[in-house]
């Protein structure tokens, strides 16, 4: 039951500010038909038209202000395939068969010192797209192999599926999208209908964040819990050399 309710949770908020709107614009059809039903001729009705242009902007209003997927941007740092990378794509390969976690799409290597998983999605984050794992080559060449591999297996496991935490990937999705949404990188809009939206999106924006926290602490210690006992029962194998910085990336 409680699975439920956190699944209903997710989609609503997600799609709340959607629902709304369509709700408006039945009710606005469903008033002019009633009205257009009840009378034998058409007769202009300045109380109605000012009802349907109060509705026509609210529901604007409320398309305007619901969250949107972000356009498709590039992973950072460049691909690598397993031609170029054999043993980097073995072990992730490795890593991901043994914990079951499904393995990324695509591999990158940056500069930057990080483990991170980009995903592609598409309405409202409920359709999965491609997911790129990017690694730094400094933490390639500097740390232990354990260690290396728990940051993999952290980073990975909430883009996949967890049996006890509904929408795990959808969860981890639409928060990183919303909270890149959040951010002020661009000027505040001009007029008072858009800075309205924007009103509207940043609200629903912290609500969204607030509402899935107790979800999102859960899968980070799903993810925390996986990482251990990937460790712990991860055979003594010697590991094979680790590709320099320079080597990682030519």
């Amino acid at each position: 039951m409680e699975r439920l309710r956190n699944t209903t949770r997710i989609l609503t908020l997600l799609a709340g500010f959607h629902i709304a709107a369509l709700a408006v614009i039945a009710v606005l059809i469903g008033l002019d038909l009633t009205v257009a039903l009840n009378r034998s001729t058409w007769v202009p009705d300045i109380g109605l038209i000012r009802i349907d242009i109060f509705l026509a902007l609210l529901s604007t209003a409320l398309l305007q202000a619901a969250p949107r997927t972000p356009p498709h941007s590039p992973a950072p740092g460049h691909a690598v395939d397993p031609e170029q990378q054999p043993h980097l794509w073995q072990r992730v390969t490795s890593l991901c068969t043994r914990t079951g976690i499904p393995k990324p799409d695509f591999l990158h290597l940056t500069d930057e010192e990080t483990v991170h998983v980009h995903q592609d999605s598409r309405w409202l984050w409920l359709r999965p797209g491609t997911r790129t794992l990017t690694i730094g080559t400094p933490l390639l060449a500097t740390l232990p192999e354990a260690e290396l591999d728990a940051l993999i297996v952290r980073a990975l496991y909430p883009t996949g599926r967890d049996p006890h935490i509904p929408l795990a990937a959808l969860l981890t999705r639409s928060r990183e999208g919303i909270t890149e949404q959040r951010q002020p990188q661009l000027p505040a809009p001009k007029g008072i209908a858009r800075q309205s939206a924007s009103a509207l999106r940043n609200w629903h924006a912290s609500h969204y964040l607030s509402a899935t926290r107790q979800l999102a602490d859960q899968l980070d210690r799903a993810a925390e819990t996986r990482t251990r006992a990937d460790s712990s029962s991860k055979p003594e194998l010697p590991s094979p050399a680790q590709p320099s910085q320079g080597a990682a990336c030519g």
